[in-house]
């Protein structure tokens, strides 16, 4: 297609779209531009494989107008097998898609900005390595794969997959003059779209203007001899009234200002509001002449919303403009043949980046030449281009000469434009750029797509790129803080993080001397519409607009955007050696142009008055502005810069303070009051002219330093450290929250380094320069003490009043610190200083508290935590203690040795916390010393700099005669006032003060000042005072200091105190002192022993009710009561008693822990594994063990009964009355006390004044029954009673006062109708109910038991014989509890509430056991027979064993039969049987495989394995009735303790000396039974008369009659548990199990089955896994996620996951480093959801008011929000939100 039929068919194609579709539109220009790009469609078919030659041919007759198709476009048919490349050598620079993987790795990537996207990431490139995942939002990242300063050299996976190249040479030449027209039509059509610009639209509304709607239509025609000959015809009877989207309105603005202009439905308002937000436009009137639109316009516009009136052919060519925008990014991005993809690339940058363009028809000057003034200020900061010359009027660089002088002159007045910038490169791309704003929001979006990844993919290309960028930098970025209407749209955020972040590029900017292009513009900027001028100091000060609009918040933005370069451009890693540019010397003045805005801004004025009623929170503009500022500081200052520079830099500096403005007093200090006038926390040039004296060193700068007194200079920041102490003390507080925070964030370690740290350096500058005593007078006088000093009022006149002692504390710890602290001074290298000073910071850290590492990372601040020995540097200073909960996280602790070299006054601690400081350091360095704590005296630590100037001069001011004056003074004030506040650190300071003479003069050298002012005999008035114990020992020990220095002070004592008085002083220091050290510890051995004792009798008395002294403060019903401790109420705080019903809170969940041997073989081998022995296999390539997918069992051999109702506690109780008297209605109870939330309430009665316990004869009576089913069917007559009697106290039966209509009723609320997936009966009539109600409860008491034995194999070896010990306290009170209940709902059952009959429910006991129904497993059924029937516990324990034996036996030949490779799945053998048990084994497999017909099974190969697989599968079934046995007869001693039979307390070391520790047989005695060979034996030779009808009967009835239900499912015998995790995390996060990373990034994996699903589909899994609360491992973020119920109502829990760092903390996106499965931390979880302790965990943590805010985050329902990240949940806290649960459940009670 030649270029001018390309070039007519644009101009005429908006004729064709007036009654056009748009879909048809796109249709035609895609075809058109395709056919025209492949040579008139010659070569098509190379782009398109599928296209048929019929659609080819119909494009060589096509006559390209609007017409209807009915089938896909050819376009839009995706080939198969097409996947998206690179070419090898460039970088990918792919647009990261809305919700696509992004990957980044720590060893691969230079910095975190590098990122991967998904058809790049290979992920065998980083195996061990730490790589994370998030998920993009569509925004401006793309990737950087092949970009050789992102990456180090990958595989990447694109190309190993990439098609294979084809030879496109022939289309080069239509492609490229394709995009050419394709990009001058947009910029031609975009040139005259200026009505939307602020400046033109205040134009079209002024008539002063004559500029209206048609003339710039009129204009914006195209030359017809550029555009093929054809006429560009206006279509002037078509006029479209337009309403634009800015970011400046909402949607309600916009619906009210269409409302008001035309009116309208609802729903057409809401249609157009929406239009509007999505594409960034609408229609909303139409007319024919331009005059009927004005006055609709008129009234939309009374808003502040922009609208226009256009021509329907400049409309049609706005849409037009978008369409081939959309193309572009399509052949961009163009999948079906990677070689069509880069050609396209390569031509757009190309063309892009070629300079010297000329728009077709220029928009000329002369349209405007009704306007006054400032065309050329209105075209630069709207973009316009006018005659094909673009505006100049950036403040770019300063006018010379300039000095220091000029600093403080407004911007205008001392920059100018660049004359380099009238000749600029006048690409197509500067043009895209700088039109951007003109286009709709839909296409804006697409805008950057066609240059980005087209110019950065080529380093060559980005830096042609980066030098064009700079060139209009500041036009774009004065665009963006005043003209454009949808700031955050600007594809100005996303070129620059591309320019900025390449060092390449930043180098190239300093070399092409370009730093001016940023932070000139920027300075003018913020000067001229946020800020205002500080007449007091001489420059302006960033302000944040009073009006919080948005227009205000683009400014805001803008700024922010501008800051965010100008960190980026000082930052080393991007700038390198390039930023020592930055001190040359118009740079530096630049610099500090842009610094003078934030030197001194945001200060406080004291308030006075009431306290502040509004909170103001703009301490955020720190985080906002601050940080990054100061950062920029320290960027710039301590880089390696040449000597001569920073002396220019350092002398500019000070030339600006001594000329700043100031107020001198006629004793020639400056006059300021911090109480009084306006304070700042910032000082960036403060901070910038401490980095680099401390980076030079302060003698290299002596000259310049004394040329002014340094007040100058440092009292800004004496101000600011006054300032921050006196909020400390209070001082401040009517001034609210932000006074303090912004204090808070001065002395923070995050901020400190730049902050308070360079303040203090600059004083300390200050006092070695400085006069001594002048400086001192400053001090006090800065800290508003000076009048005080001078005796001009009295402490408590001064203004602090009441605070005087606190304000004294703080001034007298900055004088110990500015005298002792010469960190900043050192003379080493900078690595050296800085390795000095992470040693002093990790120990100050560490001596307050233990910390996390990335508490303490942060607490140290980034310059120190990214040393590279960062990590083995913790490691000599401190011990690690490894985390064991669910929760919590690695701690660090100081090593004891570490504490001696720490000084409790350390400027790097924090001044309020002097005293546990100080009281941990006498602690520990006691403890290492092996000495007394009073032994101790804490000694300061100066770290003298290695300068011998420096050191000499740094303390003079504490060498003067009024710094002795000082001393005695606040020493006399601590005397008279007896107020120890400060006289600790003045002490110190003193001890500091003679320890730096030491250093300097010798050991025997005091000060005359000490001498001839009287600070001893003070000293020694302390010691002999009563204050304590360390201010005593530290004033003696300075006394005898003084005294051992110069023999004078002893005559001045004695002059002052007498020669009587100082002898007696000596005779108790010498003997009587040893005197008392002796009495002192007898008195505390004393001390020690009494507390001792007096706990012991505490425990005592608690445990003994029954004595003298507690039964006379009981009544009389509770002397009767029990000898166990009663309990207590949560509520009330009452004991409990029989006169009422009390007990304990439960809830009742469904447990999905019953699993059943699976037919699978490798999870019944897992299955069969013993206990101790399961293995963690797992790696990158089997990244989850398996998992437990009970629903996909088919055969007989599932009972699909692997879930049951059970009960949890808390174990807390109170009494019913009071329990319902706050319930009410409520179906949940939160408990008061631990806040798990609870369902039910359960009577538990008090034991008996025995302590309780069945008789042991009771339980191993004679059977009555000797047949099995005559024992199903009959029903107990005494059971009931003597379980009540065994187990409830004697007073609930027989007390006249008690009234059982009380607890009936609590029964009846509580433990009838229990919801339960099945009904045993079909609950026609009373009797089957309250049947079906008692069986409920046996079973659930049964599960119970079964969730706690199998939660107890968990532990692994020790579970085999201590799992008795391994039940909790609260799970046997409730089961004890439950017994209780079930015992008396029957005995009872013939209250009015309850049955209402004494009828023994015979009828139903036989209907049930002749019915279908089958119980989950042999104990189940043992359990419910013991309350149905009357036989003994023994009896039931006989069947059970031999039942299971049967069932057993018969389920594994049947497996063997179908599967002959089961056998290989079972446990392994590691003894032989006896010949005996093996031949009597043999014979019961005969005798039991009899009735399953003739098979040919070699038993004499299949004994052992059975018969251990048997032992085995018998194992749970008596440890479960163990458990039982021991809850019914063990002793309740006191409150939640019980004491079991001697049996059973010595079952755990009879189970230890068996042979093997899964052997059955202690278990078998312990309960009384047969032995597994015993009974063996018996069933074969008869001996065994019960056993063997129980046998025939089950081979003969049971099993056939239950076959098809399930009756051969066996219980699991293994570890039950949550699948298997591998170790290293890395594996987890690069896992997938497809050939695409994509397909599984965001899947979320069953922790139960092991499935992977969508992150969204949760809920929906439960049903196909079949549990009730689900547990899922989120990979991607770490999180385990938690789906559990209350009532109906799901609720989805995401708390951190398993995989910690190497420090013990939580592995999140955001934190480096690797990480690895913690066991302990998966174990808590494992043990929670084995014992149903989840949904507590849940619970407990919504509803308690002391939850730990960033433990999880709470979904109720799965929706959309499920896929939202969640990757700051650790960092930051997350409050829960009570407005997101259902109603019901926010009616709870806490």
């Amino acid at each position: 297609m030649k270029p001018d039929l390309l070039k007519r068919f644009l101009v005429e194609l908006p004729s064709q779209m007036r009654a056009a579709h748009p879909t048809e539109v796109e249709y035609l220009i895609y075809r058109t531009l395709y056919y025209a790009a492949s040579d008139e469609g010659e070569h098509l078919s190379l782009l398109f494989p599928h296209i048929s030659d019929d659609e080819i041919a119909e494009l060589n007759g096509y006559s390209f107008e609007i017409g209807s198709y009915d089938k896909k476009p050819f376009y839009n048919v995706k080939s198969s097998g097409s996947s998206y490349s690179h070419p090898k050598g460039k970088a990918c620079a792919r647009r990261m898609k809305k919700d696509e993987p992004i990957y980044r790795c720590e060893q691969c990537g230079y910095d975190d900005t590098c990122v991967l996207c998904v058809h790049c990431f290979n992920r065998y490139d980083h195996v061990d390595h730490n790589v994370s995942v998030s998920v993009s939002n569509g925004g401006s990242g793309i990737c950087d794969c092949g970009d050789p300063e992102a990456f180090k050299p990958l595989n990447c996976r694109c190309q190993s997959q990439s098609n294979p190249s084809i030879d496109l040479s022939e289309l080069e030449s239509s492609l490229s003059e394709t995009i050419k027209i394709c990009l001058d039509y947009i910029l031609d059509v975009t040139n005259f779209a200026i009505q939307t610009l602020p400046s033109v639209h205040d134009m079209m509304n002024d008539s002063r203007v004559n500029l209206s709607p048609e003339i710039v239509s009129e204009f914006s025609s195209l030359p017809s001899e550029l555009y093929g000959g054809v006429q560009d015809s206006n279509f002037k009877d078509e006029w479209f009234l337009v309403l634009w989207n800015d970011e400046r309105h909402n949607s309600t603005e916009a619906k009210n200002a269409i409302k008001s202009g035309i009116g309208g439905s609802e729903s057409k308002l809401e249609d157009l509001t929406h239009e509007i937000d999505s594409k960034g436009r609408c229609i909303i009137q139409e007319s024919k002449s331009v005059s009927r639109l004005i006055k609709t316009k008129d009234k939309v516009e009374r808003g502040g919303l922009i609208a226009t009136i256009v021509s329907s052919r400049d409309y049609a060519r706005d849409n037009i403009v978008e369409h081939l925008i959309s193309w572009l990014v399509d052949i961009v991005q163009f999948t079906s043949n990677s070689s069509f993809s880069e050609l396209s690339k390569s031509i757009l940058a190309e063309l892009l980046l070629e300079p010297g363009h000329q728009l077709s028809k220029p928009l000329p000057r002369s349209l405007f030449n009704r306007v006054a003034h400032g065309l050329d200020e209105l075209c630069f900061v709207s973009g316009l281009v006018l005659d094909n010359e673009f505006p100049n009027m950036g403040l770019c660089e300063v006018k010379r000469p300039f000095e220091a002088g000029d600093l403080e002159n407004r911007a205008n007045f001392v920059l100018q434009p660049k004359s380099d910038l009238n000749f600029i490169s006048k690409s197509r791309l500067q043009y895209f750029l700088l039109f951007e704003i003109r286009l709709t929001k839909s296409t804006r979006r697409k805008l950057s797509s066609i240059f980005l990844q087209p110019i950065v993919s080529d380093l060559d290309n980005k830096a042609i790129f980066a030098n064009q960028f700079m060139e209009i930098f500041p036009s774009l970025f004065s665009m963006l803080a005043i003209t454009d209407r949808e700031e955050d749209l600007s594809s100005l955020h996303e070129v620059s993080v591309q320019i900025l972040t390449c060092p390449t590029c930043v180098s190239q900017i300093y070399h092409n001397n370009q730093i001016g292009n940023i932070l000139g513009p920027l300075s003018y900027i913020i000067e001229k519409y946020s800020s205002e001028w500080n007449d007091e100091a001489g420059f302006p000060n960033y302000i944040e607009p009073a009006r919080f609009d948005s227009s205000s918040l683009a400014m805001k933005k803008a700024i922010m955007f501008g800051v965010d370069t100008a960190k980026k451009v000082t930052d080393k890693s991007f700038a390198g050696s390039s930023i020592s540019g930055m001190l040359e010397k118009e740079n530096f003045f630049l610099l500090l142009m842009f610094l003078r805005n934030f030197q001194g801004y945001w200060p406080l004025i004291r308030k006075y008055g009431t306290h502040v009623e509004l909170e103001s929170y703009d301490f955020r503009v720190h985080l906002e502005f601050s940080l990054k500022i100061l950062e920029i500081t320290k960027s710039v200052a301590t880089y390696d810069l040449a000597l001569d520079d920073e002396v220019n830099a350092v002398s500019l500096i000070m030339d600006h303070f001594e000329l700043l403005p100031k107020q001198i007093d006629s004793k020639g200090r400056i006059t300021f009051r911090v109480s009084k006038d306006p304070v700042s926390f910032i000082n960036s040039i403060n901070s910038l002219l401490s980095y680099i004296l401390q980076a030079k060193g302060v003698t290299n700068f002596s000259t310049i330093l004394s040329k002014i007194p340094f007040i100058y200079v440092s009292d800004f920041s004496l101000r600011s450290i006054v300032l921050g102490f006196q909020i400390k003390i209070g001082f401040w507080i009517r001034n609210g929250v932000s006074a303090s925070r912004q204090s808070s964030l001065y002395f923070d370690p995050v901020f400190a380094d730049h902050t308070y740290v360079r303040d203090f350096h600059l004083c300390q500058v200050g006092a070695i320069y400085d006069n001594p005593q002048e400086t001192l007078l400053n001090f006090l006088h800065r800290w508003e003490l000076l009048k005080w000093y001078e005796n001009s009022e009295s402490h408590d006149k001064t203004i602090y009043e009441d605070r005087f002692n606190s304000i004294s504390e703080k001034f007298i710890i900055f004088l110990y610190n500015l005298i002792t602290d010469r960190s900043c001074f050192l003379k080493t290298s900078a690595e050296e200083r800085l390795f000095q000073q992470a040693r002093l910071r990790i120990s100050y850290s560490l001596c307050e508290e233990p910390r996390s590492y990335s508490d303490l990372r942060r607490h140290v601040g980034d310059e120190i935590n990214s040393l590279e020995k960062f990590d083995d540097l913790l490691s000599e200073l401190a011990e690690y203690q490894e985390p064991t909960g669910l929760t919590d996280t690695g701690l660090y602790r100081l090593r004891a040795s570490k504490y001696e070299d720490l000084d409790s006054i350390s400027l790097f601690l924090d001044s309020s916390k002097y005293q546990e400081v100080s009281e941990t350091l006498i602690k520990n360095i006691a403890k290492n010393k092996g000495i007394p704590e009073d032994g101790v005296i804490l000694t300061p630590k100066i770290s003298t700099s290695g300068d011998e100037f420096v050191d000499k001069n740094i303390g003079q001011l504490v060498k003067s005669k009024e710094f002795a004056k000082l001393i005695y003074k606040y020493l006399q004030v601590a005397i008279d006032t007896s107020d120890e506040t400060y006289l600790p650190q003045l002490l110190h300071l003193i001890h500091a003060v003679l320890k730096d003479d030491e250093l300097l003069f010798g050991e025997k050298y005091l000060s005359e000042h000490f001498v001839n002012i009287s600070i001893t005999d003070l000293l020694l008035t302390i010691v002999e005072s009563t204050m304590s114990k360390y201010v005593v020992s530290k004033a003696d020990y300075l006394v005898d200091q003084l005294i051992s220095k110069d023999s004078r002070i002893i005559e001045n004592l004695i002059d002052s105190f007498g020669e009587e008085h100082i002898k007696s002083y000596k005779r108790k220091k010498t003997v009587e002192t040893e005197v008392e050290k002796k009495k002192r510890l007898a008195e505390e051995r004393k001390a020690k022993i009494m507390k001792k004792f007096a706990k012991k009798r505490d425990k005592f008395l608690q445990q003994n009710l029954e004595s003298s002294a507690i039964h006379d403060s009981l009544n009389e019903k509770e002397e009767h009561s029990s000898s166990a401790t009663l309990r207590t109420c949560v509520l009330c705080g009452e004991t409990e008693a029989t006169n009422g019903p009390f007990g304990i809170l439960a809830s009742v969940s469904e447990a999905a822990t019953f699993w059943k041997v699976p037919e699978d073989r490798n999870r019944v081998k897992i299955g069969f594994t013993r206990w101790n022995e399961k293995k963690n296999d797992l790696s990158m390539e089997k990244v989850y063990g398996e998992g437990f997918n009970y629903s996909s069992f088919q055969s007989e051999f599932n009972n699909k009964m692997f879930r049951g109702n059970v009960f949890t506690t808390c174990g807390h109780g109170m009494h019913y009355a009071c329990y319902s008297r706050p319930s009410q209605e409520l179906s949940h109870f939160a408990c008061p006390l631990c806040h798990n939330l609870h369902n039910k309430f359960i009577p538990s009665f008090i034991s008996p004044s025995t302590g309780g316990g069945i008789d042991i004869a009771e339980l191993s009576k004679a059977p009555i029954n000797n047949k099995y089913n005559q024992i199903l069917a009959s029903s107990s007559s005494s059971k009931s009673r003597n379980i009540i009697e065994g187990l409830v106290h004697e007073d609930y039966i027989h007390s006249p006062d008690t009234d059982f209509t009380k607890f009936a009723r609590v029964l009846v609320d509580n433990l009838t109708n229990i919801a339960s997936d099945r009904r045993y009966l079909v609950g026609i009539n009373n009797n089957e109910k309250y049947f079906n109600n008692l069986q409920n409860i046996s079973v659930m008491i049964a599960d119970t038991i079964r969730m706690n034995e199998i939660a107890t194999r968990y532990e692994g070896e020790e579970a085999y014989s201590n799992f008795l010990k391994l039940i909790p306290n609260p799970s046997k009170i409730l089961l004890r509890s439950l017994i209780q209940c079930r015992a008396v709902m029957y005995e009872c059952r013939s209250s009015p509430l309850l049955l209402n009959s004494k009828y023994d429910l015979s009828f139903e006991v036989e209907s049930f056991w002749n019915s279908g129904n089958l119980l989950d497993g042999v104990f189940n059924e043992v359990l419910s027979l013991y309350f149905q029937t009357d036989e003994s516990l023994l009896t039931l324990g006989r069947l059970g064993m031999t039942k299971l034996l049967t069932v057993t036996l018969y389920s594994l030949i049947s497996r063997h039969l179908g599967d002959p490779g089961f056998q290989f799945s079972l446990l392994e053998v590691r003894s032989s049987l006896e010949d005996s048990t093996k031949n009597s084994f043999i014979s019961l497999m005969k005798l039991v495989s009899d009735p399953m017909g003739d098979w040919e099974i070699d038993y004499e190969s299949l004994a052992e394995k059975f018969y251990f697989a048997t032992e085995m599968l018998m194992l749970p079934f008596l440890r479960q009735l163990v458990i039982l046995e021991d809850l019914i007869t063990s002793e309740h001693i006191s409150e939640n303790t019980f004491q079991s039979l001697d049996k059973f307390e010595n079952l755990d070391s009879e189970i230890l000396l068996q042979e093997r520790i899964e052997d059955i047989t202690a278990l078998t005695k312990v309960l009384g039974l047969p032995t597994l060979p015993e009974l063996i034996d018996g069933l074969i030779s008869q001996r065994f008369d019960f056993e063997s009808k129980i046998l025939e009967i089950v081979l003969a009835a049971k099993i056939p009659k239950y076959f098809d239900v399930g009756i051969l499912a066996l219980e699991y015998p293994g570890v039950v548990s949550l699948i298997d995790m591998v170790k290293d995390y890395n594996a987890c996060v690069i896992d997938s199990n497809n050939s695409s990373p994509k397909a599984g990034y965001d899947k979320i994996v069953c922790l139960i089955c092991g499935s992977r699903v969508k992150r969204s589909k949760g809920s929906q899994h439960l049903s196909e896994c079949a549990v009730h609360t689900g547990v899922f491992f989120i990979p991607r973020l770490n999180l385990l996620r938690i789906i559990t119920h209350i009532d109906h109502s799901p609720i989805n829990v995401e708390i951190s996951g398993p995989y910690l760092t190497v420090h013990g903390e939580v592995k999140k996106i955001s934190k480096p480093g690797s990480a690895s499965l913690n066991k302990y931390r998966y174990a808590a979880f494992n043990k929670l959801w084995l014992n149903q302790g989840l949904r507590s965990f849940v619970t407990r943590n919504i509803f308690s008011s002391r939850s730990e805010g960033n433990v999880m985050n709470v979904f109720v329902e799965e929706d959309d929000r499920m896929d939202e990240d969640m990757e700051g949940m650790d960092e930051s806290s997350d409050e829960f939100d009570e407005e997101t649960l259902p109603e019901d459940i926010n009616n709870f009670l806490w």
